[in-house]
């Protein structure tokens, strides 16, 4: 096995879809048949599929869209600013939420890693001829963004402030319960503003019967046809299910403040990859990715939480 791809063989590996003829599938399957059988490119292979995993996680994590992404630079301190009346919260290295009291100006952020370990067995690859490389790629990105918002949102439901917590009765997510809901974040002052609303899918079907006399068509069909609903009273509206909510029993509503007025995300260590080693007593092929980040919530009342009882 050579010490690198070829630009052309690299280009084969990230062709696939519309971009994939017969001819040019057949020939990356049999690449990575070959990369598969040695070490070196079986770590040839992984390191190729770090960019598609990057960019799917930075797209699909929810995290990384309300919080702002920072890159630690060794050496250098993790302190952050924040407004001495209020708390701060971060995610301590095993798991346990650590607050900085009101009267500090800074907070700390400690490290943790998130690790996963996607597999594809050989004999489902052998018989089903399908694309395992992908498929790697797929359970990778989608444990990692997942693990990353579960680890947020229990961040961020342990900041709340009671009052940022509120639950409504009658079943259904009212025009007038988002509106106390943007009061609730926007009376601490004005450099407070709701900039992202999350909806869960149950709450999502009560906005769906709203009128949208006052949305454009444009709006409604992105609503429709995307995770985006829109945008309404200066804030994206973004249709996702949130980790650890229960939405068969409640609709769950997050209002949130700008990133830098929120919350941080601080990259250790990238995300890196290596060959699992045990895969192979398994029949099975695999690779270890893994990144070490830390999570704060600098402003709990940048948040609040509408939960919409059944």
């Amino acid at each position: 096995m050579p010490l690198e791809f070829t630009s052309a063989e690299k280009a084969l590996l990230h062709s696939k879809g519309a971009d994939a003829d017969a001819q040019s599938y057949v020939a990356r399957e049999r690449l990575i048949r070959t990369a598969m059988k040695t070490e070196k490119g079986r770590m040839l292979l992984g390191a190729e599929t770090v960019p598609f995993i990057r960019q799917t996680v930075d797209y699909q994590s929810i995290a990384r869209k309300i919080f702002v992404v920072d890159t630690y630079e060794q050496g250098s301190r993790e302190d952050y600013d924040k407004q001495p009346i209020v708390e701060a919260y971060v995610l301590g290295p095993n798991g346990d939420i650590i607050r900085y009291d009101v009267g500090r100006d800074t907070f700390s952020l400690y490290p943790f890693k998130v690790a996963v370990n996607p597999r594809e067995d050989k004999l489902r690859y052998v018989r089903r001829r399908y694309a395992m490389l992908d498929q790697i790629q797929q359970k990778a990105s989608q444990a990692i963004w997942i693990t990353e918002d579960t680890k947020c949102f229990a961040l961020l439901s342990a900041a709340l402030p009671a009052s940022h917590a509120i639950t409504v009765s009658g079943g259904k997510l009212l025009k007038t319960h988002l509106s106390d809901a943007f009061a609730h974040v926007e009376h601490h002052g004005n450099m407070l503003r709701v900039a992202t609303v999350l909806v869960d899918p149950k709450a999502l079907g009560d906005i769906r019967n709203w009128d949208y006399s006052g949305w454009s068509d444009s709006t409604r069909e992105e609503m429709e046809t995307t995770g985006k609903v829109g945008r309404m009273w200066g804030a994206d509206f973004y249709a996702v299910p949130l980790p650890g909510y229960d939405t068969a029993t409640y609709g769950t509503v997050f209002c949130l403040a700008a990133p830098e007025y929120l919350g941080i995300l601080l990259e250790y260590l990238p995300l890196d990859v290596e060959d699992d080693p045990m895969a192979r007593y398994e029949q099975a092929f695999g690779f270890v990715y893994s990144e070490a980040i830390g999570l704060g919530v600098g402003n709990p009342n940048g948040a609040v939480k509408v939960s919409v009882a059944a």
